[in-house]
Order: structure tokens, then sequence, then C-alpha cells
């Protein structure tokens, strides 16, 4: 990728709108721990959730080539620069980041360990699931639900009930971003925008069972308000568009939404411990 790209961060999030996702498994390390982890603690997680998304992007190139074809499309239909890379680096890559990841979550703890497995077998079904215009999504949204999950795991040490609620909250957010990421300069984008919006108020309804969950205070609800009446504002100006429906202005709020809602946890956390 050109440097020339690098200055363009707007494409580069349209062409990758999930990438500001790793920012919930902060959230939910913090959440786990009622505050900041030690840096130790910090340091695994985040070799944690490094190595997966490049596990995961490195295997999306390996399983399907014609899905990697179908992704340069719709990248190209957002103009943003494809990525290229060969067959036998994207190999060695994936089986590196793999490993890096599956001993990053034994320095965290034993049931991190056991569980790490499960993101590699998602990014490698991922890719065939993709075929399928339902799957790909839902299974997108799936293995990015397992990185808040495993942010809790690797504070607690245990599944509990707060887990699956932040997990299921970015599975639903991350999966509607998917959808519009996919379906973007085609006849289905009024569908899918309709989809999404339902899967991101999904999102929003798990968000605040997580907040209650946590025993969390207004900090952290006026910041999940604020994130969403932005993604409610930028819904409203796709679904105006006189050219018809384009899902841009809803991409453009991944980083946005994941910011707000990683400051306001934690500054929810350092106000009411």
């Amino acid at each position: 990728m050109g440097l020339r790209a690098l200055t363009r961060p707007g494409q580069l999030l349209r062409r990758h709108p999930t990438a500001p996702a790793v920012l919930f498994i902060y959230a939910a390390a913090f959440l786990a721990y009622g505050g900041v982890p030690p840096a130790s603690r910090l340091a695994w997680i985040t070799v944690a959730a490094a190595t997966a998304r490049t596990a995961a992007w490195a295997i999306n190139r390996i399983v399907d080539v014609d899905a990697g074809r179908l992704h340069r499309i719709r990248t190209a239909a957002l103009g943003a620069p494809p990525a290229q890379v060969s067959q036998g680096p994207a190999f060695l890559l994936a089986v590196a980041a793999a490993l890096a990841l599956i001993i990053a979550a034994g320095q965290l703890n034993r049931l991190s360990l056991w569980l790490s497995p499960l993101p590699v077998m998602a990014f490698v079904i991922h890719p065939y699931a993709a075929r399928r215009p339902g799957a790909g999504p839902a299974l997108c949204g799936l293995a990015h639900a397992m990185g808040p999950a495993g942010g809790w795991v690797a504070v607690r040490g245990a599944v509990e009930g707060p887990a699956y609620l932040l997990g299921g909250a970015v599975g639903l957010w991350i999966a509607g971003l998917d959808l519009l990421h996919r379906v973007a300069g085609q006849d289905a984008e009024q569908t899918a925008l309709s989809s999404a919006m339902r899967a991101h108020a999904g999102a929003a309804v798990l968000w605040v069972a997580a907040g209650w969950a946590t025993g969390r205070a207004w900090w952290y609800f006026a910041g999940l308000a604020a994130a969403f009446v932005l993604v409610a504002r930028r819904y409203a100006r796709a679904a105006s568009n006189p050219a018809g429906p384009r899902p841009l202005p809803v991409l453009d709020s991944a980083a946005p939404v994941s910011l707000i809602l990683l400051a306001a946890t934690l500054a929810d956390l350092l106000v009411y411990p």
C-alpha cells in the first residue's frame, strides 16, 4: 500500500470498516477488570488482538481466491486501491500469526488458551461463507463477537453473562457494517440498509444491557447515546440520498463509534470504579 493511500484514512476505513473493532476488546477488558488492567495483561491482550486480525487477513486470501477477487471489486467501488499479496507469504504470515495468537492467549490464562483456536477456525470458515450473500456478514459478526468476549475472558478467566452481551453487541454491529460493505454500489443497497439498521438497533440494546449488567453509570450510557445518535443521523443521510441509498455515511461511523464507546467506558470506570 502506497504512502498516498495512507494519507486517506476515510478511504481506508471504508475499505476495512471492521478495523476499529479492536477497540471493543479493550472496552470489554476494562469492564471485566473494573478499571484499567495491569500493563502486562494489556500488552498480551494487544498481541492477541493484533495477531488475530493479521491471521484473519492472511487466511482470507489463502482459502478463497474468488472471495479475494470479489473483495477487490468491492473496494474498487468504494474508491480504495486493492491490496495484493501472493499465496506463499500469506500462508507463512497466517501460520505465524495463529501461533502468536495461541502463545499470547496462553500468557493470559488457561481458558483463553483453550478457546484460542476458535477464532482461527472462524477465520478459515469465513471465506467459504462469503459466497452466500447472507452467511458472510453473519459469520464476520460472529468472528468479531469473539473479540470482546475474549477480552472479558482474558481478565476474568471465565465466560460470564456480560461477555455474551458484549460479544453479541459487537457481532451485530460488525455484521451490519460488513453487509453494507458488501453491497456498496449494488442494487441491493436499500434492502441492506434496512437489515443493517435492525442489526445496529439490536447492538445498541445489547450494549445497554451490558452496561446494566456491569453496573455502569451515566458516562457509559451518555457515550452510548451519543454514538448511536451519530449512527442514526448517518442512516438518515444515506437513506435520503436522491440518487439512491449509499452506505458510505454509515461505514464512516465505524471509527467514531468505537472511539466514543471506549472513551465513555473508560471515563465511567474512572469516575465510578
